[in-house]
């Protein structure tokens, strides 16, 4: 119940949970909201409790976000701050470094790390090439089980040919050129939804057409090397 009146929120509740004992409805959780907390049951009958949920660590996407945020800073190598790359990031994207930040603990055990180790800056020497690659092919495994999962394909040569020649074609003509040719919002096709070890072969063909200094594996392994960063700042609770 959130009419935003208390009094409206316990006359609907109290109809509400009436109705469902009379169906012999045994567990049901009603919550009512109000602007500095909830009260909610948990079954028929049950006390009523009340939690404060409104806190600002709670709803500020700066600290629910804060891992995220650092990882989508990876892809944007502007001069910006992570969180004006953060703000002008589509929400797809900003799904897309939510998934990765929650990946983090299963790479990090893969690893063989403690975390302890693992906030060491010499992380990557602790490593080493061998199994940071490894680790960079399961980071690369899961953001391509996330695109499928969310409805993407992977994008055919014919199509990255076709879109190379209209990204020329409009450099050429003066008209706006997205040098993401690689990846279709709109028919959901991504260039990199391919086996790792193609990543390198990609990352040179659109680097010709495009000019971009683009490395999608190093991408992937980026993820992996921001880790350390990420759980001091979990444990300064920054």
């Amino acid at each position: 119940m959130c009419t935003g009146d208390d009094e409206m929120n316990t006359e609907i509740a109290d109809h509400l949970m009436l109705y469902l004992r009379r169906l012999n409805a045994e567990n049901i959780c009603v919550l009512k909201c109000v602007k500095d907390h909830v009260s909610y049951q948990k079954a028929i009958g049950s006390e009523i409790l009340t939690k404060n949920v409104y806190a600002y660590d709670m709803l500020s996407a700066v600290n629910e976000d804060r891992n995220a945020i650092l990882i989508n800073s990876v892809y944007d190598d502007s001069d910006r701050s992570d969180w004006d790359k953060w703000v002008t990031c589509d929400s797809f994207s900003k799904m897309s470094s939510r998934a990765s930040a929650e990946f983090l603990p299963a790479i990090v055990r893969a690893s063989g790390s403690t975390g302890e180790e693992a906030m060491n800056d010499d992380w990557e020497k602790l490593l080493g090439e061998e199994k940071l690659d490894v680790l960079g092919e399961m980071e690369h495994l899961r953001w391509c089980a996330f695109h499928f999962c969310n409805g993407y394909r992977v994008m055919t040569e014919e199509e990255f040919d076709k879109r190379a020649r209209e990204y020329i074609e409009n450099l050429r003509e003066g008209r706006p050129a997205n040098p993401r040719i690689g990846k279709d919002t709109d028919e959901r096709a991504h260039a990199c939804l391919i086996p790792y070890d193609q990543l390198d072969r990609l990352s040179e063909k659109e680097k010709k057409i495009t000019g971009r200094n683009v490395n999608y594996k190093q991408s992937d392994i980026n993820n992996v090397l921001i880790i350390p960063r990420i759980l001091r700042q979990e444990q300064a609770g920054v």
